[in-house]
């Protein structure tokens, strides 16, 4: 694989004169050299370093170039590139799911960006950003005020949404560097641990301080979809991220419903034999999946006027065990429907009794 030191040189130079740790787990740096479009070095991951020129279109910034390289050898390799379309993001190595190392490379097309990076790099010397560059100092994004942060083994992204369950995570809306999201994706694929931030739903004992964790989760038995869009300030993207419902009806014999426009649900302990009030319903387009996919998982034949009936029963009965219980969120409402034959056959001959 190919090295760039000479980007190397000019960005190290770059991040000593204003005082830039780029062995920090975050790194962050914004210059100015006109008439030039302005440069950007960030920290996007562990051993993961962007550098790019942000040009403006429509009123949004995008990256044109935007080169992420690998730092975890020494030397820098570059392994990603963003351009302007019709070239738009192009990828020639992949770092391995602990960040340690390159897992898979192109080796052709890894050379081909090595050369360009070191064509850019003289043309940023030739532009004086080294003697020249002034610093423009931004307040933090609005994204890192209003979401928790998922941090993992130095990647790290804002949860803006997530339902998840013990050691199951149902959905997730992630934002974060392309490169990042990416690497928290191959992590729960490969079944590691990922800590999700305290969703604020469950008292804390007294006696609890410093940040807290409200549930370990992971790929567990569940086939995840997943996409990645958009491009916004400082190249943050979205991912969604969310499990099969066929695939849970398959194994868990339960589904999981989401309403990314509700506000999470407070959740309650109760004890065993107090009576459990009914879940509030959720909204129609909500209740009308809650219905079909109920319908499909079961034998006992169910009728679609029944569907309010049905989540208001089978969220309060029985006591100890409900079978539409309200899930961990974090930006959103969400439930997990477990689906017993034998209780929500009961459920329907108490409807059927009562007309």
């Amino acid at each position: 694989m190919q090295s760039c030191p000479q980007m190397q040189r000019v960005i190290t130079r770059l991040a000593t004169r204003f005082g830039l740790d780029l062995a920090a787990g975050a790194a962050y740096l914004k210059l100015e050299n006109d008439p030039y479009v302005p440069l950007v070095v960030e920290k996007v991951g562990r051993n993961l370093l962007s550098v790019a020129h942000y040009v403006e279109e429509g009123g949004d910034l995008a990256a044109d170039p935007e080169v992420v390289f690998f730092t975890g050898y020494g030397q820098w390799v570059p392994i990603e590139v963003t351009q302007h379309p019709p070239a738009g993001y192009r990828a020639y190595a992949e770092p391995s799911a602990d960040g340690k190392e390159i897992a898979h490379l192109d080796v052709a097309g890894q050379a081909d960006l090595a050369r360009f990076v070191e064509v850019w790099a003289r043309n940023l010397a030739a532009q004086g950003w080294v003697e020249r560059a002034h610093q423009i100092r931004e307040s933090e994004p609005e994204t890192a005020t209003r979401f928790p942060i998922l941090e993992h083994m130095g990647a790290t992204a804002y949860v803006a949404q997530a339902v998840f369950a013990g050691s199951r995570l149902y959905h997730a809306v992630l934002i974060g560097h392309q490169v990042t999201l990416k690497a928290l994706r191959a992590a729960l694929w490969m079944g590691q641990y990922l800590a999700l931030p305290d969703t604020g739903q469950v008292e804390r004992p007294p006696y609890a301080s410093g940040p807290s964790f409200h549930s370990v989760t992971r790929a567990q038995e569940i086939v995840y979809h997943s996409r990645i869009v958009g491009d916004q300030e400082r190249g943050l993207y979205t991912m969604a991220l969310w499990a099969d419902n066929r695939d849970l009806l398959e194994k868990g014999r339960c589904f999981y419903l989401v309403d990314p426009h509700a506000s999470p649900t407070p959740i309650r302990n109760y004890d065993y034999g107090e009576e459990r009030p009914a879940l509030p319903l959720p909204s129609a387009d909500v209740l009308v999946r809650f219905y079909a996919w109920l319908n499909e998982a079961l034998l006992t034949p169910l009728r679609k006027e029944w569907a309010g009936r049905l989540w208001r029963e089978g969220s309060r009965e029985p006591a100890w065990a409900p079978l539409a219980d309200i899930a961990s969120s974090q930006g959103c409402s969400g439930w997990i429907v477990k689906t017993d034959e034998r209780c929500w056959e009961e459920i329907v001959q108490q409807i059927t009794r009562e007309g």
